[in-house]
């Protein structure tokens, strides 16, 4: 993934909607390999990486569901909507290929992949939200189906507080779910 668009989720508030506005919204560029998120508590690290499995419907042994509390809360009211956008770029032609009627192309011919998550408040009281998953540059392509969801899946794992504990074997086990993705452990 190369960039990360979040908007009105948890922490993360609306986008600036005119020039001199505020943007509470968190706009993300990630580099190619490993990056590290840090901050103090409550600063939205545990939101970004919740919104990264949202988005892409991360694998994880606990099943995440969108609540009230994902709704940001402003000054005045809670959000009706958000709105997570994940941007791939520098496929190779390979990934072109699997992704090819789902891609969006820029002025300068380059292709990317653009996945956007929205979620709308349908009824509060009973905890009801609707939720779409679509492409496009603006969330208003194709929708991502089965096959293309499952090319682009990711295994979840939580923050590790107790190795010791964590990392034991087991089904289900975080040693597990690492083993599981990994290519010569499939057989």
């Amino acid at each position: 993934m190369a960039h990360l668009r979040v908007e009105n989720f948890r922490v993360f508030g609306l986008a600036a909607q005119g020039e001199g506005e505020r943007d509470d919204s968190l706009s993300l560029s990630f580099t190619a390999g490993t990056n590290v998120l840090v901050g103090e508590n409550d600063s939205g690290k545990t939101a970004i990486v919740d919104a990264i499995r949202l988005c892409l419907q991360s694998a994880a042994a606990d099943y995440y569901r969108v609540s009230l509390d994902d709704f940001h809360l402003g000054t005045k009211e809670r959000a009706e909507t958000f709105t997570i956008r994940c941007a791939f770029t520098d496929l190779s032609t390979e990934e072109q290929a699997v992704f090819l009627e789902l891609l969006t192309h820029d002025r300068a011919g380059a292709a990317w992949l653009c996945v956007t998550f929205k979620a709308q408040r349908m009824d509060p009281l009973r905890n009801r939200v609707s939720v779409t998953t679509r492409t496009g540059s603006d969330g208003n392509g194709p929708a991502l189906d089965g096959a293309a969801r499952e090319l682009l899946r990711a295994t979840y794992l939580r923050p590790l507080r107790d190795a010791e504990a964590e990392l034991r074997s087991g089904r289900g086990s975080r040693l597990s779910q690492i083993l599981a993705g990994y290519p010569a452990m499939k057989d």
